[in-house]
């Protein structure tokens, strides 16, 4: 009987770590713009290939980010293209950006777009006005509902110290399945992590 008590206790302190280790960080970011191009990437497409921002308003500060407006597609994509999306981050440390255990990749960037559970559509497109959702292509406008967000983690075992960056790859293919490499993107978005928990 006192084996099941001390089973008991080490279980009961194992939960209690396990939730004192979890931690909850809100990303800040630095720049005025909402994407920069990738520096280390300079022969693949920037964010002003890819959107005109000129009508959306974007406003951050240390509570997120405000956005209001709308955007049209410049990119040369076709609503038949595949686009997919591998995201990571990284940390600046010793003089060069280090990758951490943090990465996402979508394998179609079009279907995640229009299926409402995925988190793409709850951070974005449900802020879409419902006539305007669908796949990117040329010309295409997304106007906006304002709408307020925020970017937060919660990770366990892993302390946010430092400057980070999310890089993410953009590559775009054909209805054959064919990578077209001129249309393929690099962004990168800049900031800090604050701990809010």
């Amino acid at each position: 009987m006192k084996f099941l008590s001390t089973i008991t206790v080490v279980i009961a302190v194992l939960l209690f770590v396990q939730r004192q280790s979890a931690e909850r960080y809100r990303f800040i970011h630095d720049e005025p713009e909402i994407y920069r191009d990738c520096r280390h990437a300079p022969e693949m497409l920037g964010f002003k290939q890819m959107a005109d921002m000129s009508d959306l308003e974007i406003i951050f500060n240390d509570e997120g980010l405000y956005v209001n407006g709308t955007a049209t597609v410049v990119w040369d994509v076709k609503q038949t293209d595949r686009i997919t999306v591998h995201s990571e981050l990284e940390k600046f440390s010793r003089s060069s950006w280090q990758p951490t255990p943090f990465g996402m990749f979508v394998e179609d960037f079009c279907k995640e777009m229009t299926d409402p559970n995925p988190k793409i559509h709850n951070v974005w497109v449900r802020h879409i006005f419902p006539q305007d959702r669908q796949c990117f292509e040329k010309g295409t406008r997304y106007r906006h509902e304002p709408f307020a967000g925020v970017v937060e983690v919660e990770v366990k075992n892993y302390a946010f110290k430092g400057r980070y960056r999310a890089v993410e790859n953009w590559r775009v293919y054909g209805e054959y399945g064919n990578l077209k490499p001129e249309n393929s993107a690099c962004l990168e978005v800049p900031g800090d992590f604050m701990k809010v928990k």
